[in-house]
């Protein structure tokens, strides 16, 4: 008996040991690209900001550290006295807080002293870094961050653990310094202020302590870090997601929300638009407080709504697509002036969309209308705007069953892809020269929202119904999110849906998997904002979702949810 018992806990123990195991036989790509060192220039001084010459598309994100540095004292030749360059002087380090095209603001992080227009300013380089290993097997990991940041300045592992505190706090003096923090959960990169940088979680699959036998095969190591949270054995779906904000005043059925800083106040607003109206409004701890509403012109009805920052003035405008009583499109575009929401552009003749394009960021899109017959005719191209004027810009080169709605380009291993949902409602990934490499196990997407087409109704045609395709959002990491919405389809004609969540699908080169989803709902998900966080927070998801109706002639309930993710 006792015998058994101790068997038992040694094989007890040997499975304990192997869970607590990290594999860190490599760093993903993305840590690299994280910390690659990229060099710029200070361009001017904005009161207690800096403005630097790095913006949208050049590699650098929210949260990047630059050490300043200007001319110091000339370096000669002991013998001939000929000048052989300058030492560089640091002036201290700036923190990226706001990107935008062709340059960003940056705010000092500690003390800096005499920067001017026209310092250098290095990414990441020459600036001390520490590991804290709060597992005791971080020895390994450790190693690798020096070989593959060879650029910083790192302090010996060993000498770093007798310093460590109990647990991760911000040192008592300050020290300009990167912290990597390993903790089981994620290794976490902090700012010498200890703001939060990057964060990477962990995988824990287990790994065997001592090498397997010859005549068995060793489990293929996994990386330490994962810029997905890691899908646990046997495919399961990481699930949960419950919102952590939820507003349910709303009255009507959604067809889009958006998000961002449209009056300039430093504070995000957020707008939901409806058939008819635009409710723009903001969301506290006591719920959503309203602070205007934009009516469209009578006969007038919205299918979509989208905010980019085309001015650009800091402040994302709100682009409406929508047919007037003629069935012709007939968008408008609002912003914030003269102390209110206004419409600034009308009778914009073209269906629009907000797209993130690869290294470039958000973009205006827009793809014409045939009122003949073709609802998205000719090819997608991209809106420009001077002033109050929108214009046709380049166009886009998509395979030619893509239209403007539910499609989101991407790179993933130096390879541009797209992911589009096909007619059938799966979600596929492609080429842009249309080759097909992977589709959705399930259906996804699915939208209430359509504008009616009339074909040639006085020769006898009929109108009709067409319904949008759902929003897509993807990243370089080959994360895709997406809604999906089930219930009810009567010919095509008309749509009812009753549940609802979204899902994340990630795609590794090879396959596309679900990889986590919302808790789901009893609702119909009209649309999304992705979030990025700000230097130290995480990503946020805002939704908005309508209820089945309880009485025919009762308003629609409909709510606004909030997601926090696990990525920054």
């Amino acid at each position: 008996m006792f015998t058994i018992l101790k068997t038992a806990c040694t094989v007890l123990l040997l499975l304990a040991a192997a869970t607590c195991s990290f594999a860190a036989t490599s760093l993903p790509d993305q840590v690299v690209r994280d910390f690659t060192p990229l060099s710029g220039y200070v361009v001017q001084s904005s009161g207690e900001e800096y403005l630097i010459d790095l913006g949208i598309g050049q590699g650098v994100a929210v949260g990047d550290l630059f050490t300043v540095v200007g001319p110091g004292a000339t370096i000669t030749h002991p013998v001939t006295g000929k000048v052989l360059g300058t030492e560089e002087t640091r002036k201290g380090l700036l923190r990226l807080i706001r990107l935008k095209q062709g340059y960003s603001h940056s705010r000092p992080v500690g003390t800096v002293a005499g920067v001017k227009r026209g310092d250098v300013i290095h990414r990441f380089q020459d600036i001390p870094a520490i590991v804290w290993d709060y597992t005791g097997q971080g020895e390994q990991l450790a190693k690798e961050l020096q070989t593959a940041l060879p650029h910083l300045n790192w302090q010996d592992y060993a000498a770093a653990q007798q310093k460590r505190p109990a647990s991760p706090a911000r040192p008592a003096t300050f020290s300009p310094a990167l912290y990597f923090i390993l903790t089981s959960q994620a290794v976490e990169v902090r700012a010498p202020d200890f703001e939060l940088i990057h964060s990477y979680p962990t995988t824990t699959s287990p790994q065997p302590s001592q090498p397997a036998p010859a005549a068995t095969a060793a489990p293929t190591a996994a990386s330490a870090l994962a810029v997905l949270p890691p899908v646990t054995a046997g495919g399961a779906v990481l699930a949960g997601g419950e919102p952590i904000w939820s507003y349910t005043g709303l009255k009507g059925t959604p067809v889009g929300v958006e998000a961002g800083d449209f009056d300039g106040d430093g504070r995000p607003e957020v707008a939901i638009a409806y058939s008819d109206r635009i409710e723009i409004g903001r969301l506290g701890p006591e719920g959503y407080q309203g602070l205007g509403t934009v009516r469209l012109a009578a006969g007038s009805l919205a299918y979509a709504l989208d905010a980019v920052d085309l001015l650009p003035n800091g402040r994302p405008e709100l682009y409406v697509s929508a047919m007037n009583s003629n069935g012709n499109p007939a968008g408008i575009s609002i912003e914030f002036r003269d102390g209110r929401y206004r419409t600034t552009i009308t009778k914009i003749p073209w269906h629009l969309r907000r797209v993130a394009l690869p290294g470039e960021g958000d973009v205006l899109l827009a793809q014409e209308y045939d009122s003949l017959g073709r609802e998205f005719a000719g090819p997608v191209f991209r809106v420009k705007r001077s002033g109050d004027r929108l214009t046709a810009g380049a166009k886009l080169s998509l395979p030619r069953r893509i239209n403007l709605y539910g499609f989101a380009p991407f790179t993933s291993q130096g390879r541009k892809l797209i992911a589009y949902l096909n007619d059938d409602g799966y979600l596929s990934i492609v080429t842009p020269e249309g080759e097909e490499l992977a589709d959705s196990v399930d259906a996804l997407g699915g939208t209430e929202s359509y504008f009616t087409m009339n074909d040639d109704v006085p020769s006898g045609g009929e109108s009709r119904e067409v319904y949008l395709k759902a929003r897509i959002e993807a990243s370089d990491q080959g994360d895709i999110l997406v809604s999906a919405n089930s219930g009810l389809s009567f010919l095509a004609r008309f749509k009812m849906y009753l549940k609802s969540e979204i899902k994340r699908l990630h795609w590794n080169g090879k396959e596309l998997r679900e990889v986590w989803h919302t808790a789901p709902d009893k609702s119909y998900l009209a649309d999304f904002k992705l979030m990025p966080g700000k230097a130290g927070e995480k990503a946020r998801l805002l939704s908005v979702v309508a209820f089945p109706k309880t009485s025919p002639v009762a308003d629609r309930k409909a709510a606004l949810r909030l997601y926090q993710l696990d990525t920054p």
